[in-house]
């Protein structure tokens, strides 16, 4: 029920879904990995507290469970912490290489855009090249696409012309059928 709310965008229906499993759970463990994703529907639905709390308890820069550092560098990001959140991106990347390529490159794709929103092409390189080299083990075609428009975007800031990124984008973009969500990836990446 709670991954279904958060895929259909009712993030506080996911929130109270998830925090309802965290209370049935069976394991410790499995009761962690829920208020986790509680926390991020809410982070979502644009409540913070919840993230705060379980931070305020467990460190992340101290911590091995990628979606609790994922999580405080989404916090991190919407309080505008531009430098932590980045680190803690790379951080939840740098965990998940070996195990979970697709979820690396998106953390890595989440630090370069967050230093890309800023002008920041320099403060980026890091997650790029990471990201570049993470590129033949990714599997998600949207993910290799967002990935193409990144790289595309940082060619023009550095006055590559502009014809990488409109094609870029276009192939992001189906001619038909939905968007899942890739207009505001580009709207907030491109803008």
């Amino acid at each position: 029920v709670a991954e279904e709310a958060f895929r259909t965008g009712a993030h506080s229906s996911a929130f109270d879904a998830w925090h309802r499993a965290t209370e049935l759970a069976s394991t410790d463990a499995r009761a962690d990995e829920y208020e986790i994703r509680a926390a991020e529907a809410a982070l979502w639905a644009g409540n913070n507290a919840p993230a705060r709390d379980i931070i305020s308890r467990r460190p992340p820069l101290e911590s091995t469970d990628t979606a609790l550092v994922g999580l405080a560098a989404a916090l991190e990001a919407r309080a505008g912490q531009a430098d932590s959140a980045y680190a803690l991106f790379v951080r939840a990347g740098t965990l998940l290489e070996g195990l979970d390529p697709d979820g690396a490159a998106r953390a890595f794709l989440d630090a370069a855009r967050l230093r890309l929103r800023t002008g920041h092409v320099a403060a980026a390189s890091g997650a790029l090249e990471r990201l570049t080299a993470l590129h033949k083990r990714v599997s998600d075609p949207a993910l290799l696409q967002q990935t193409e428009v990144v790289l595309a975007v940082v060619d023009t800031m550095t006055g590559v012309p502009v014809d990488r990124l409109r094609a870029a984008c276009a192939a992001l973009v189906p001619a038909q059928g939905a968007l899942v969500g890739d207009l505001v990836f580009l709207a907030d990446t491109v803008a």
